[in-house]
């Protein structure tokens, strides 16, 4: 499916994809005026630049045998009817600003073993999305600026072992973020600027050994009462205002 081939069509009332189908080109479906639950053939083994960028997608799921491994970016860019997701378990990386702004994702969004990445912005400001689920025996390396930014209706986060980089404001004025949990035999190395701040984390913070760097204002504005540094960190920086206005 060429680049900007139903782009801005307005007459477009439903979307079945064929079963034959393996690309799917960028701007694809670009502000066309579908509303309808959009399944990707397992055949399709790449999604374009803002394929479906601000269309009326219900919910969105894979075929099994889903050979897709990346989403470019803004594919499902503000999508704001979107309300359920299922990742396909070949997905290797999201892309920057994939599903930024679909303010209706609801639910749990669960990420496959095989995703080593998460790009910038990917879920920015979805604030109905009520949790995400990392595999605990997953690929994930990388957490990208902004990409839980303003998921207002998260309430608990684990941190996967396999992460190594928690990149700036990744989970920034998520308010209901109450509970941050790193995963055991943590490869966590950097903790962004403003990663977490603004949220509400009341449970003691355990930084994994392995922490080299906490970022300029990182745990800004929490709740927690203490913070604990193991005799084995490796911690080297702490930014400034790391831990500013943690009044308890």
């Amino acid at each position: 499916l060429r680049d900007w081939a139903f782009y801005e069509r307005t007459v477009i009332k439903d979307v079945v994809l064929n079963a034959n189908l393996k690309t799917i080109g960028a701007s694809a479906f670009e502000k066309t005026s579908f509303q309808s639950d959009l399944v990707i053939p397992a055949n399709v083994e790449s999604i374009g630049k803002a394929a479906f960028y601000q269309t009326g997608i219900r919910t969105l799921s894979f075929a099994a045998g889903s050979k897709v491994k990346s989403l470019s970016d803004s594919a499902f860019y503000q999508c704001k009817s979107l309300k359920t997701v299922t990742l396909p378990g070949s997905l290797e990386s999201i892309g920057n600003s994939v599903f930024e702004g679909c303010t209706a994702l609801s639910g749990n969004v669960n990420f496959p073993t095989a995703l080593e990445s998460i790009g910038a912005k990917a879920f920015f400001q979805c604030s109905q999305l009520e949790a995400v689920n990392f595999a605990a025996d997953g690929a994930l390396r990388v957490i990208n600026n902004n990409a839980f930014a303003q998921c207002d209706k998260l309430v608990k986060i684990t941190i996967p072992a396999s992460l190594e980089t928690l990149d700036y404001g990744a989970f920034y004025s998520c308010d209901h973020l109450a509970t941050l949990v790193f995963a055991e035999n943590s490869n966590l190395k950097t903790i962004g600027s403003e990663a977490f701040r603004d949220c509400i984390i009341e449970n003691n913070l355990i930084l994994p050994d392995t922490v080299e760097t906490v970022g300029n204002g990182a745990f800004a504005s929490q709740q927690f009462r203490r913070v604990i540094i193991g005799e084995d960190s490796q911690l080297t920086t702490i930014g400034r205002d790391a831990f500013w206005y943690c009044e308890k």
